[in-house]
């Protein structure tokens, strides 16, 4: 997170939803994937209901009733990563858990 150009923390107030939780999970997805289209690596890391949770909010100026729930890294892949996907096959169970089949892979190229 030091090296990174760009760090958003996110952060929401609890007493607004008590789906604070989900609703910013669903916004940090949408923002991880508008990233990675525009060709950025991002990083999503925790930080609600850890011991950098208190820390980040006094740096930041973070008002008391609010909590952050995560901390993005936002900035270009210094490298790209090496590893593949894993096949959709073994991840997607049909009708009950343990039923497999085979099943076509979607592309992930970006025109």
């Amino acid at each position: 997170m030091a090296e990174s150009p760009v760090v958003i923390a996110v952060t929401g107030d609890p007493s607004k939803s008590i789906f604070w939780r989900e609703d910013l999970g669903a916004a940090v997805q949408n923002m991880l994937l508008a990233a990675y289209a525009q060709g950025l690596g991002t990083c999503w890391m925790g930080v609600a209901d850890t011991p950098f949770e208190e820390p980040i909010k006094k740096l930041l100026g973070v008002p008391e009733n609010l909590r952050v729930l995560c901390t993005i890294s936002l900035g270009y892949p210094a490298e790209k990563p090496s590893k593949g996907r894993e096949p959709l096959k073994r991840k997607v169970h049909w009708e009950r858990y343990g039923i497999l089949r085979e099943i076509e892979e979607p592309s992930l190229l970006i025109s």
